[in-house]
């Protein structure tokens, strides 16, 4: 039995491997079948298709890759239907061209560019119409060429001989001038990539030339006006050419003078430059105390002017009222004065002031002391001061003494 049960186990297990074979071959098969294998097609959209049929080439870079499936004319387009091996990638973008090596040989479709990287036509993808080019036929080329011929002929544009005279005109202009239109073609051929190099720029250029020209046609009577001044203020400078040649004849002998001058006393001019700048720098030495006099100077001289009343009281010599200029000033005393009077000149204050009083009437000779005794009596008086001054000593000895 157990013999019996390891053959069964042995069959069953070479079934299901068989089974298993089988289906992975099918499935290998249908996957063949249906995907296409190892094959992908797509479709190409031209304008018309003259001398393409199915199994014509496919070419990249003029090597055949490929091959035409079908060919279906539709309303405004014919379908091309291209089938490349999957190893063959073509850009998504790409282009497809019906190439006609001659007149007599087999159309083909070439696909440029060649493949580098980025997206692929898939299977099933379209290049459309925009991406598709149909070379001209001989036949059309010959009929455009005759149609010039006629436009260009005697009934055409050399009905009168116009254009046999421009040929004409145009030979005797060229007569022994080869080599030099040679070299302008030349040129001229040199200078494009230059102009194509930086097409953004040149379309910027022509467009600002079109909005300059519309400005000035814009303005066209503003700028003739200017033409019209301009004319007028050169025939003016024209009339007075004399005047203004004189006048620059003297502008030129006054400055032959002027160097002269300087020429000549260059050395006196040396020195005084010298000389002032150590004024300058003397000047500058000293900015800070210049600054601050020149802020507190207005305000001295304010005060100053303040200080001088010309209508207070005076006495003449003979005791008459007599009106004089004062010059008031202001002492701040201790409240005690008279006891500091009394300490610095004695209890007998006419002892101060009559030396002073004989010394006016030539009788005698004060001294400082006399002087300045006599003064303080005003102290002790109390007068008003200036106008909007505050209440201070008097120091007026002509108010005291009676004479100035």
């Amino acid at each position: 039995m157990r013999r019996v049960r390891q053959r069964v186990n042995r069959r069953s297990l070479l079934v299901v491997a068989l089974g298993t074979a089988i289906a992975v071959a099918v499935a290998s098969t249908l996957v063949v079948v249906f995907s296409g294998g190892d094959t992908y097609r797509f479709t190409a959209r031209f304008s018309a298709t003259p001398g393409l049929y199915a199994d014509n080439s496919v070419d990249v870079l003029g090597v055949p890759k490929g091959h035409i499936v079908s060919v279906k004319p539709s309303d405004s387009y014919v379908e091309v239907v291209i089938e490349l091996p999957t190893s063959v990638k073509i850009p998504a973008r790409a282009k497809a061209v019906l190439m006609a090596p001659n007149p007599v040989s087999d159309r083909f479709v070439e696909l440029t560019p060649p493949y580098l990287n980025g997206p692929t036509i898939r299977d099933g993808g379209v290049i459309d119409l925009k991406n598709t080019v149909v070379p001209l036929e001989l036949d059309s080329i010959y009929s455009s060429v005759d149609d010039l011929s006629k436009m260009l002929g005697p009934d055409g544009a050399n009905k009168g001989g116009a254009l046999s005279s421009v040929l004409h005109s145009f030979a005797q202009l060229a007569n022994g001038r080869g080599t030099d239109l040679h070299q302008a073609i030349e040129k001229i051929s040199a200078a494009l990539p230059a102009l194509t190099a930086h097409p953004d720029e040149l379309k910027n250029l022509v467009t600002g030339l079109d909005t300059l020209t519309s400005k000035l046609a814009a303005h066209d009577t503003t700028i003739n006006d200017l033409y019209d001044d301009l004319a007028t203020a050169t025939g003016q400078l024209a009339d007075e050419r004399q005047t203004i040649s004189a006048a620059i004849s003297n502008l030129q002998l006054g400055l032959a003078q002027v160097a002269s001058f300087i020429k000549n006393n260059a050395d006196h001019l040396g020195r005084s430059v010298k000389n002032l700048n150590t004024t300058i720098g003397a000047v500058m030495s000293e900015q800070k105390a210049l600054i601050q006099t020149f802020d507190t100077a207005p305000l001295g001289f304010q005060n100053f002017n303040r200080a001088i009343d010309p209508n207070s009281p005076c006495l003449s010599a003979t005791g008459a009222p007599n009106n004089c200029t004062a010059l008031w000033a202001r002492l701040d005393v201790p409240a005690d004065v008279w006891t500091f009077v009394k300490k610095y000149c004695g209890d007998n204050i006419l002892y101060s002031i009559l030396p002073i009083l004989a010394q006016n009437a030539r009788l005698g000779q004060a001294t400082a002391t006399h002087t300045a005794c006599g003064a303080l009596i005003g102290l002790v008086a109390q007068r008003a001061g200036p106008p909007g001054s505050p209440k201070t000593p008097d120091l007026d000895l002509s108010h005291s003494l009676g004479s100035r």
